[in-house]
């Protein structure tokens, strides 16, 4: 069952067409899964991820005004507030704080290299544009943005390393 879930929820993922091919009754048939106490816990968080799948998708769709494509998202919607929300909520314990400590740190983490591979593209844009602008080698260029990267981290070191030594 957590298998056919797991396959179920990464099939699902962006995948417009086969989210159209399901029908009614197998969407009940994934809430209803997702409610129920005898199917394993994977299996009921990735029903409740293949929900929330269908209502990313139909809030997606809704900018054309269509009001089918409306009342579905507003079903999704209501689906999400009573069904995935008190799954997640019954299972992911907060009132531990080594477990939200766990949870932000995996965000901040997340976050951060997120942010670093979005700063290397912009980087990457930013010397296609200074070679064509130039014609200058993209070797020096990325030799030159690499050294004021690391220039700017040594700096945020020491600025760090300073306010810990001032709050000490």
């Amino acid at each position: 069952m957590i298998y056919a879930s797991r396959a179920l929820h990464s099939a699902l993922d962006d995948n417009e067409d086969l989210m159209g091919t399901i029908n009614r009754d197998a969407w009940n048939l994934i809430q209803t899964t997702s409610h129920s106490p005898n199917v394993p816990i994977m299996s009921r968080l990735h029903s409740a991820g293949c929900l929330v799948s269908a209502a990313r998708l139909a809030s997606s769709i809704t900018n054309e005004s269509n009001n089918n494509t409306a009342n579905s998202y507003h079903h999704h919607h209501n689906i999400i507030q009573s069904t995935v929300l008190p799954l997640l909520h019954a299972n992911i314990s907060l009132s531990d704080n080594g477990s939200f400590a766990t949870l932000l740190e995996g965000y901040v983490s997340a976050y951060n290299k997120f942010k670093a591979e979005e700063d290397d593209q912009k980087m990457e844009r930013d010397i296609i544009k200074k070679v064509n602008a130039r014609k200058e080698p993209a070797r020096l260029i990325a030799r030159r943005q690499k050294a004021l990267r690391e220039q700017k981290k040594e700096q945020e070191k020491q600025t760090t390393m300073m306010t810990g030594d001032i709050q000490v």
